[in-house]
């Protein structure tokens, strides 16, 4: 019986003006260590703010 590492999450906040060439980057790096893994040691949920200041939240998982 293997033990499975405890998964992380990570959390994104985009402001305005984001560069999408680096999120989509970093983004990367947690898919492709999960793809290589053959687990799933990454998610990752992406928040942001709306046009009346609010936080908005799109959860997610690579």
């Amino acid at each position: 019986m293997t033990m499975q590492a405890p998964k992380r999450q990570i959390g994104f906040v985009l402001l305005e003006g984001f560069s999408m060439i680096a999120f989509s980057n970093a983004i990367e790096a947690f898919r492709m260590a999960n793809y290589v893994s053959t687990e799933n040691l990454y998610g990752f949920s992406v928040a942001g703010l709306s046009a009346d200041g609010h936080t908005r939240d799109r959860k997610s998982v690579v």
